[in-house]
């Protein structure tokens, strides 16, 4: 019988590498193993929180209501709970530096909670002012009637409030707007009423065209997950997108601070001048034009449609309204000035008036 080869019984079998358990990791490491996890769940896993609506006031000049400021979300479905919040003590105590707990509220009642809550990542999902204008929501209402903080203006009854919902919107980054919404807010002229929007300088905000929302009635939409997505360059949806953004790089108040360069870009609007060089501190968000879509719809996108060109219809004239407006309105301040100045000089001023008719200022 042949004998074993010896060699064989020598060699030496490569052992498999130990691996220090987790739990044995020194502690700083373990927190940037739970931070990193909590930051790239939140950013692969942004989503697009829809806020449900407020009473309208029963008068334009009614004060807030004296319940706490409160942000309801409209949730299609319950989302899983992020993992680093159930696995240890440790990773939740991080992952609740990343996710807060908001209430929801059911479509059919959306003035109320419902009793059941999501939880929100701050840093990247974005809270969404959908299918309203500003007298829909009450946060909104704040921003366009309550002065802005350290502006010298005396507080009114919105200071409060818009404090109050300072607190629970701390740390949010995305902010986003239906057009229609953007546009009544903005009807003095200027974009101004959207920098209270901003709490921090590192802020944007979507204005959101939504064209299918012409074809899709309301409680269809909220039982379906919104989507942000970039417009394709070249199509009806991207010259509407184009107008809208340079009749805002057109306003007389922010114009000069606009780059040459940015004039070429027709997705985003960037920062429109430093906080440091105001009296008072106040930003101006990111810019953003995006469209929206909804999940499970399975209609394709098509933006070169007929309604994108009818929606590029009412863009173009309600920015020409818009000017328009602005306009009348400086030249009666204008005219004012005028009239007050003729008059310390003895001097009649002509008989005539430019009319303001319809509308009015909000802030």
């Amino acid at each position: 019988m042949a004998r074993r080869s010896s060699s064989r019984r020598g060699s030496k079998i490569p052992s498999i590498p130990s691996t220090t358990p987790f739990d044995s990791l020194p502690l700083d490491i373990q927190n940037r193993i739970w931070t990193y996890s909590c930051e790239e769940y939140g950013n692969t896993h942004a989503r697009v929180h829809r806020i449900a609506k407020d009473p309208r006031p029963k008068r334009p000049n009614a004060k807030p209501p004296s319940r706490p400021a409160t942000l309801r979300i409209l949730a299609p479905k319950r989302y899983p709970v992020p993992s680093t919040l159930h696995i240890c003590q440790k990773s939740r105590a991080l992952a609740l530096k990343h996710w807060t707990l908001w209430p929801c509220a059911n479509p059919n009642r959306p003035y109320k909670n419902d009793g059941t809550y999501i939880y929100v990542n701050k840093a990247h999902d974005t809270i969404y002012f959908a299918d309203g204008l500003i007298d829909d929501f009450l946060f909104l209402r704040c921003i366009s009637r309550a002065p802005a903080p350290n502006s010298g203006l005396p507080r009114n009854d919105w200071s409060s409030t818009y404090e109050e919902f300072g607190l629970v919107l701390s740390g949010v980054r995305h902010y986003a707007l239906d057009w229609w919404c953007w546009l009544v807010g903005t009807v003095n002229g200027d974009s101004l009423w959207m920098s209270l929007l901003c709490i921090a300088s590192n802020e944007d905000l979507t204005i959101v065209f939504n064209p299918l929302n012409l074809k899709t009635d309301s409680k269809t939409a909220i039982a379906q997950t919104p989507v942000m997505k970039e417009i394709t360059p070249g199509t009806t949806r991207a010259e509407a997108a184009d107008i809208m953004l340079k009749h805002i790089k057109s306003n007389q108040d922010f114009s000069d601070y606009t780059k040459a360069v940015d004039l070429l870009d027709t997705q985003t609007f960037k920062q429109g001048w430093s906080a440091c060089e105001e009296p008072y501190r106040e930003y101006m968000p990111n810019l953003k034009a995006l469209a929206v879509i909804l999940t499970g719809d399975e209609q394709e996108d098509d933006e070169n449609g007929t309604d994108d060109e009818l929606y590029l219809d009412r863009v173009r004239s309600q920015c020409r309204y818009h000017r328009l407006k602005f306009t009348l309105e400086s030249m009666s301040f204008e005219q004012e000035d005028l009239r007050k100045q003729m008059k310390d000089g003895g001097t009649e001023f002509p008989d005539f008036s430019i009319s303001m008719c319809g509308g009015y200022r909000y802030g």
